[in-house]
């Protein structure tokens, strides 16, 4: 007896076509698709079909591409030697022939407890190798000899003899470097920043300063700064929504925003964070040294553009009353700042983007066409056989969307695994006034989800910290350590939700 398989082969083919999609693009796993095509072009002569010169030509095409892709880029991407660019401004600002020598000046970065694994270097600087410990303590700390900005004055062809050598080394090493984040930091997705991209097209700048100065203004009038914006919509890009409709941020939205910007205009920039530690928090002790003890309320977030003959270097972007404009490298201060409290800025679509939101006219689709009738394409009598099948796909690919997302939640990074857990409490009604950095986050939400301990909301805190702010990607036990937190947190926090809250969760927010 035969049957008719072909509204089964259509599903399978479907589903497939969907795992593959969704692996592409939402989790960015690029394997499962490379091997089905390679699995379908080596089992075309099995089946007694010839591909023809063409299509072997392209298949060769694909592995050459995909391998190169895959492989060969980023070895090239990691092959520049990190340690001799680190410290080449210090050795070459030191090897400089000067008629009166540069102040000596140290820095040692001392840690509290539990914060080892984070490793923070001024600009400008070079580390000393060794433990060559100047302050009482347990030795837990390291040194480096770093020079102020203003202190950076580099003339290649001013370096005694014998520098030569090291000289051509470090120059060579600059072009190379330029070559390269002209390529990876200027990188910008302009289609996906439509108004941003327009904002700066409607901007024309050609210098440094001009460039700098409308990013400042743009910033510093449209938005302001606060600790607590709230969440932004996940549909939306963080940095469009923060500049044209939320107008509210901290310092990471400011930052972002900025290197986005300076991108847009061409200028190599990337996002940086640590701690901006003033000078006025320094205090002299009695041997003569100073100690500013640094806390998470000097926690902080900038751009940095490269500028040639100083390398990355900070621009302060998050708005503050009573700074003043600061002496960058290769600008002109005194114009930066007649830039910025100039008016002469195109910034119509940025007063305008308040009034236009939501003003579509939803009245217009209601008696639009769309090309297909079901009563005419359909029978009658299959029309629920068509249905059955409608609601059998539906809820495989609903299945196979919950599942994915689970999937991508625990390939999630530390840091994206803490943003959703925040979510999650507010979502439960917990803390809602809170985003995650207040000290008593911990112990406040170990009240409300007393499944899990004070200590280890602590633990995943820190993690998230870490790998945020630290200089050096977690590990995998500390990767695993924070998927395992993060899946106790939401579970704790399942447990303490009303039944329809809960069948959210589960199914619509897909936190479990």
């Amino acid at each position: 007896m035969e049957q008719d398989v072909t509204g089964a082969a259509i599903f399978l083919i479907m589903a497939a076509s969907l795992v593959v999609f969704l692996l592409e693009m939402m989790i960015h796993v690029h394997w499962p698709l490379y091997f089905l095509t390679t699995f379908l072009m080596l089992s075309v002569p099995f089946f007694g079909i010839d591909p023809g010169a063409g299509a072997v030509f392209l298949f060769f095409t694909f592995q050459i591409t995909f391998w190169v892709m895959n492989g060969l880029t980023k070895e090239k991407k990691e092959r520049l030697i990190p340690g001799l660019y680190e410290t080449l401004y210090f050795v070459m600002n030191a090897g400089m022939i000067r008629t009166e020598p540069l102040p000596e000046r140290m820095l040692w970065i001392q840690y509290e407890e539990g914060a080892e694994e984070q490793w923070y270097a001024p600009y400008f600087s070079m580390w000393i190798f060794g433990n060559i410990s100047q302050i009482e303590g347990t030795g837990n700390e390291y040194e480096y000899i770093y020079y102020e900005m203003n202190e950076i004055d580099i003339d290649w062809d001013n370096v005694p003899r014998g520098f030569e050598l090291n000289r051509d080394w470090y120059y060579e090493t600059q072009q190379a470097y330029q070559k390269e984040i002209i390529l990876d930091y200027t990188e910008v997705p302009a289609e996906e920043l439509s108004r941003l991209a327009g904002l700066c097209e409607e901007n024309p700048a050609d210098s440094l300063e001009e460039i700098t100065g409308f990013i400042m203004s743009v910033l510093h009038n449209s938005a302001v700064y606060t600790r607590t914006p709230g969440l932004f919509p996940v549909n939306e890009d963080p940095v469009e929504y923060f500049l044209f409709e939320g107008r509210e941020g901290y310092c990471q939205h400011f930052a972002s925003a900025a290197v986005l910007m300076y991108r847009l205009y061409g200028i190599p920039a990337r996002y940086a964070a640590g701690y901006a530690v003033s000078p006025s928090s320094f205090v002299r002790q009695p041997d003569g040294f100073y100690l500013a003890e640094v806390s998470d309320e000097s926690a902080h977030a900038w751009p940095e553009i490269f500028v040639e003959d100083y390398g990355w270097i900070p621009i302060e972007v998050t708005p503050s009353a009573d700074s003043p404009v600061p002496d960058y490298p290769n600008m002109d201060s005194g114009r930066l700042a007649d830039l910025l409290s100039s008016d002469s800025w195109n910034l119509e679509s940025l007063r305008q983007s308040g009034t236009e939101t939501g003003t579509g006219t939803a009245h217009e689709n209601t008696d639009r066409d769309f090309g297909f009738s079901i009563t005419e394409s359909i029978p009658a009598g299959s029309l629920p056989e068509c249905m059955a099948y409608i609601l059998l796909i539906a809820a495989a690919v609903f299945a196979l969307y919950r599942l994915l997302r689970l999937i991508a939640a625990d390939m999630m990074e530390v840091r994206e695994q803490f943003g959703r857990v925040v979510e999650a409490v507010h979502f439960a009604g917990f803390l809602k006034e809170y985003d995650g950095s207040e000290p008593d986050f911990a112990m406040r939400l170990s009240r409300e989800v007393p499944e899990v301990t004070n200590k280890q909301i602590k633990r995943f805190c820190f993690l998230a910290q870490a790998a945020a702010f630290g200089d050096k990607p977690a590990g995998p036990l500390k990767e695993s350590e924070a998927a395992r937190l993060y899946r106790e947190l939401i579970r704790a926090v399942y447990q303490r939700l009303p039944l329809r809250k809960k069948l959210i969760f589960k199914y619509i927010k897909t936190y479990l």
